[in-house]
């Protein structure tokens, strides 16, 4: 008999907001149960809350990346008329 096994992805999914905020309020909810011995946990989220401040940061300049190229361009465009 052969046994099959399910294909795994070993790519990773993307970390975004959603997911981060996702995890933090798992973790906040485990925190609260778990009640003092929660301050363990307190690395953890500590540490989401600082991945989600760079995401928004990076997601923030990847929009000011695009505005300034799109005014470059325009700039290029009006310089041909």
């Amino acid at each position: 008999m052969t046994c099959v096994l399910p294909q795994v992805s070993t790519v990773p999914e993307p970390v975004t907001l959603d997911r981060i905020d996702r995890a933090l309020d798992t973790l906040a909810l485990a925190i609260h149960k778990a009640g003092n011995k929660g301050r363990a946990y307190l690395p953890i989220y500590e540490r989401l809350e600082r991945e989600k401040k760079k995401l928004i940061a990076e997601m923030g300049a990847m929009l000011r990346i695009q505005e300034r190229l799109k005014r470059s361009r325009d700039r290029k465009a009006k310089q041909f008329f």
